[in-house]
């Protein structure tokens, strides 16, 4: 079995997300989601409000690493701090393509940011995605024509955030 870690973070400059990315498939597994009058089902859009929702880190979601191979997961404490971190530092419109900081976009702001603290009054484009309590949601207005037209077009279908983690290993019980 491969191992779990918990990534936390501190007080400290030194850990924190920093940027988020528009990906085409987010590690967590949550699709984000654009939406127009009838929020009717996964991918409408609407060409004056160009705005897009998505889990930023969703709680107690263990998300598989290759180098070195293990399973990852935040905890709601800390993604409470992240989230806090994040808008101090006035972080919010740092969107890149694919975590490749030569691909930052302009024309990408955060309009809306929160925190799921009851999974009963979930939008219902999240329902079934076995969100929990603590999951970090985002909205982003997209004035920028090229982006909008690839999020239309699928090429980008999530948010994924990077940033400085400290690990911490959870043991799990296993039955021999």
């Amino acid at each position: 079995m491969l191992p779990f870690y918990e990534l936390t973070v501190d007080e400290s400059q030194y850990t924190g997300v920093d940027f988020n990315a528009f990906v085409l498939r987010p590690a967590h597994g949550k699709p984000y989601f654009a939406f127009n009058k009838e929020n009717t089902i996964k991918y409408h859009f609407n060409e004056e409000k160009r705005i897009v929702t998505g889990v930023m880190i969703s709680a107690n979601t263990p998300i598989y690493r290759s180098n070195p191979d293990r399973f990852v997961l935040f905890k709601p404490k800390t993604i409470h701090l992240i989230r806090s971190k994040f808008h101090a530092n006035k972080f919010n419109d740092n969107v890149n393509v694919e975590h490749n900081s030569d691909l930052v976009l302009s024309g990408v702001k955060m309009v809306s940011s929160y925190i799921i603290s009851d999974t009963r009054q979930l939008p219902i484009h999240f329902r079934g995605q076995n969100l929990q309590v603590g999951t970090w949601i985002a909205s982003y207005k997209i004035d920028n024509p090229s982006v909008w037209s690839k999020i239309k077009k699928g090429e980008f279908g999530g948010f994924s955030v990077e940033g400085y983690f400290d690990n911490k290993e959870i043991k799990l019980k296993t039955n021999k």
